[in-house]
């Protein structure tokens, strides 16, 4: 049975855990605690695992005790990975070991000292409902949502029946067409790839992928293809009650995937009550399946899976070369390898301002390729004025795309510090894509130029529920630490960072940063000193020579930096507030740096 909390205790803490699960209960909220909870019979491992994946929210009583305990490490551990919220009770004063460390955060904390512990589980109780209740962040007002009168669908993955994993592009790759077609249906409310696809392989009960999403109806579905031959069946489902609005079988041949697409969109749209516009489609088969296998490998982020994305982008635009969103696959591709890092923006930029020039000239409409040339604007030219055109026109595009307005924010809003705007954008998009990352990031980024620091840390823990791997999360984790004088979990979410990361330049930099503010200053000098020979041409280098006060050497990263449009330099600006920054800060030479990006002071 599903309960709200997991409390998880050292066997030392057990009247402890017992009494404060006593008051939760009496609050209405159910708990899970062992033994009590364990069924006569049963494997006690196994109850223990199925609780912590069934519970909501996991209450780790802190105390010495728990810190000794590996039973209470596993089960954190656990928690963590299932990307549950973690909220702590500390009974005592002491910090958490550090085997907890990477998954607790101070302002997590409700202290429990001095009794009597009754006093202090009214604020528990608080913090608990704040992580069931709707509405409570921005990620969670989607749920809220599914309440609203607007119609609201999110398209899952099809299953691939095929028996060959290399069909797997096709059957992602179909959903996400429905998906793209749905989008336009006026009034329709659609939940993006990123958010509906991270339910792939998972064997959710719809109505909780529907409550996460905040969606009112789930089209899930599934392929099965044999050579030119292939059977799609599709339903579409009322997440609240589970019944279905409309289903359908199709035995066609692949010629005829693109009238399969747009007979399932239709089907939804009027068992919506909705209206479809009839869509035109030139594309070949052959070119067309390239797209797909391209988009695939995109998703994965990676610098292998990017160069196959591309190397598929060009075999489709060999076969017709009137194919804009492969144009647009490509741009995209480009301006991700910049901003990874993995290729230099002066390599890659011009690359991808050609591809979204041509994709422009076959469909003025794309709102991904005028973004595209927003951030060539940026990057090359430092010209916010021919970014802010491209930007206008791809946000005059409706719906506008997770991926544009995550440009906008990122790109644009953040580093002109329009803060206020950037979490309203930041906001717009969560709603239609709750589960991104990239879309939390800005959110995240937004908060700390707006110098909601605690805020944002508190936003960073949440999506890191969803994922522990992001790095770039971990990084901007790290930086509102800093901001807030927390250097030792500065250190901590860095030494993260480089752990998911280790090509990550401006991670190390930052981590010898943070290990001179903690006062380690021998490991400082260590992590630095393996940098400086070759690696100096980084803004965030510039922070560190800042920081110990050799202001010329700051300058000299600075122009390196600005000299190779390092995409970081544009992102690092919002850190010149921070107290060991001032001296460069009032220094000529950074209001000039400013002046070269055309920003103002």
């Amino acid at each position: 049975m599903a309960r709200d909390v997991f409390i998880s205790h050292a066997g030392d803490d057990a009247s402890v855990a017992v009494e404060v699960c006593a008051l939760l209960e009496k609050r209405g909220l159910k708990c899970w605690m062992a033994p009590r909870d364990v069924a006569a019979g049963s494997v006690w491992d196994e109850s223990i695992l199925d609780a912590i994946e069934t519970s909501r929210v996991f209450l780790l009583i802190l105390s010495k005790s728990a810190n000794d305990s590996a039973y209470v490490k596993n089960e954190v551990n656990r928690a963590f990975s299932e990307r549950k919220p973690i909220v702590t009770f500390r009974i005592e004063d002491v910090m958490p070991g550090r085997s907890l460390q990477l998954y607790l955060a101070r302002h997590h904390w409700t202290d429990a000292f001095p009794p009597p512990i009754a006093d202090r589980v009214e604020s528990l109780a608080g913090s608990i409902a704040s992580r069931l209740t709707p509405g409570v962040n921005v990620a969670e007002r989607a749920t809220a949502s599914a309440k609203e009168k607007t119609p609201s669908i999110a398209v899952l993955p099809f299953a691939n029946m095929s028996g060959d994993k290399e069909q797997e592009y096709f059957s992602d790759g179909l959903a996400e067409e429905i998906l793209n077609v749905l989008t336009k249906i006026p009034g329709l409310k659609v939940i993006a790839r990123t958010s509906a696809f991270a339910f792939k392989g998972k064997n959710e009960d719809i109505r909780k992928i529907a409550e996460a999403l905040g969606v009112s109806n789930v089209l899930e579905g599934s392929v099965r293809r044999a050579g030119n031959r292939l059977r799609i069946t599709a339903q579409l489902i009322h997440a609240s009650d589970g019944t279905h609005l409309w289903s359908e079988r199709y035995d066609r041949d692949m010629t005829d995937v693109f009238a399969i697409q747009d007979e399932i969109a239709q089907a939804i749209s009027e068992a919506l009550k909705l209206r479809l516009t009839p869509r035109t489609q030139t594309v070949s088969i052959e070119a067309y399946q390239n797209y797909l296998k391209g988009q695939y490998y995109w998703a994965r982020f990676s610098s292998e899976s990017v160069a196959k994305a591309m190397n598929y982008y060009e075999q489709a635009l060999a076969i017709d070369p009137n194919y804009a969103l492969a144009y647009v696959g490509l741009a995209v591709s480009y301006s991700l390898l910049a901003g990874l890092g993995l290729k230099p923006v002066h390599e890659v930029v011009p690359l991808a301002r050609s591809a979204a020039e041509k994709a422009l000239a076959l469909d003025p409409t794309s709102g991904e390729a005028h973004s595209s040339l927003a951030i060539s604007a940026v990057y090359m030219d430092y010209d916010w004025k021919r970014a802010e055109e491209h930007f206008r026109q791809a946000m005059a595009v409706v719906p506008v795309s997770p991926l544009v307005r995550f440009r906008y924010v990122s790109l644009y809003l953040i580093p002109l510090g329009r803060a206020a705007e950037a979490m309203e954008q930041s906001r717009l998009a969560l709603e239609t894509d709750p589960l991104s990352m990239p879309l939390h990031l800005s959110m995240i980024n937004s908060m700390v130029v707006a110098k909601q620091f605690r805020e944002s840390i508190e936003l960073a823990r949440r999506a890191l529920e969803i994922d522990p791997n992001f790095f770039v999360v971990w990084f901007l984790l790290s930086l509102a630490q800093l901001h807030l004088g927390l250097a030792q979990d500065a250190v901590i979410s860095l030494k993260r960072v480089m752990e998911l990361a280790p090509w990550f330049l401006n991670g190390e930099w930052w981590l010898a940063i943070a290990y001179f503010q903690a006062g380690d200053h021998t490991s400082s000098e260590e992590w630095a000193r393996k940098l400086e020979n070759s690696r100096t041409s980084s803004s965030s280098a510039a922070f560190y020579f800042a920081l110990i006060g050799n202001v010329d050497a700051a300058f000299e990263a600075f122009d390196g930096a600005y000299r190779q449009r390092e995409l970081r330099l544009l992102l690092d600006l919002h850190m010149q507030d921070i107290p060991f920054f001032q001296r460069c800060k009032l220094d000529p030479r950074f209001a000039d740096l400013l002046r070269r990006m055309n920003l103002s002071q």
